[in-house]
């Protein structure tokens, strides 16, 4: 019986599949502001005690990358939370995961991430490339509509905007295009005859879904944009204009390591020097 399998045995509550910490709604005022920004900022190495639940504790969190639920020879003690990797230790909410400025892209269960069409697999399934150390599994059936005789069309080379639903240790990470309701929403091919595909360090993806309003909403003075944000660290980016596109692109990447007055100081820099107006559509 797995670690995992005993916490989840003791109530602990591991990551939805349709649940994204980067894209939950900050529509709730004032406190959704300031937990967005992380209650907790603390620097752990891989194996360091993150935080622990006492004994009959009925509080349920859920545990995103770079965090594991295992359980204590103390009594007292429901279950303790360590690092797998290094990285801040961020919270919204009872929501915790770890933010590793750099290093290859971990997948995690629920994440929404963009990836190319790298190969045809066995039956009906394409194998996608997520950045992550190998690539992923993605079934032509995993389509809302999809069917044996309508298969979705997905072609080499093409960039998708998919959910993790599976990501075991060991097997290879299996990628959907649809919710628990069957429904796509924003999930499927995205870019295939617009846009640019921009790489950046997975920790400022998780910053701009999670300061959607700041980061983001500083595109919107650069002129109407079409964003796409995966939490494995690649962006989508459409503007009006291949110059327009391109300028976001510079904007985006530059927001890396930089606090958000230094973004607004840059952005605005830009819309002076490029002329270019308002509107953003993530």
């Amino acid at each position: 019986q797995s670690t995992m399998e005993v916490a989840d045995a003791k109530k602990l509550i591991n990551r939805d599949p349709d649940e994204d910490f980067g894209e939950e709604s900050m529509e709730e005022g004032e406190e959704a502001d300031d937990a967005a920004d992380g209650d907790v900022e603390r620097l752990l190495l891989p194996g360091d005690l993150a935080f622990s639940e006492p004994a009959g504790s009925d509080a349920k969190c859920v545990l995103g990358v770079g965090l594991r639920a295992l359980l204590s020879n103390d009594d007292s003690i429901e279950f303790e939370v360590r690092a797998t990797r290094s990285g801040y230790l961020r919270q919204r909410g009872r929501s915790f995961w770890l933010d590793c400025p750099g290093g290859r892209y971990q997948p995690a269960r629920g994440d929404c991430v963009i990836g190319v069409v790298a190969r045809r697999s066995m039956g009906d399934a394409v194998l996608v490339d997520i950045g992550s150390s190998e690539p992923a599994s993605l079934s032509l059936l995993s389509f809302e509509n999809a069917t044996k005789r309508n298969r979705a069309d997905v072609r080499l080379g093409d960039l998708v905007y998919a959910r993790l639903a599976r990501c075991d240790p060991g097997l290879e990470p299996e990628l959907v295009c649809v919710d628990s309701n069957g429904r796509s929403d924003t999930l499927g091919v995205v870019g295939r005859d617009s846009g640019t595909l921009v790489v950046v360090p997975p920790s400022l993806a998780r910053r701009l879904l999670t300061d959607k309003r700041r980061l983001l909403g500083l595109l919107d003075q650069l002129g109407k944009c079409e964003a796409t944000v995966g939490l494995n660290g690649r962006l989508w980016l459409c503007g009006s204009s291949w110059p327009h596109t391109v300028a976001m692109t510079g904007a985006v990447a530059s927001f890396h390591q930089r606090p958000d007055e230094e973004c607004q100081k840059l952005v605005a820099e830009m819309q002076r020097t490029l002329g270019l107006g308002n509107g953003v559509r993530s």
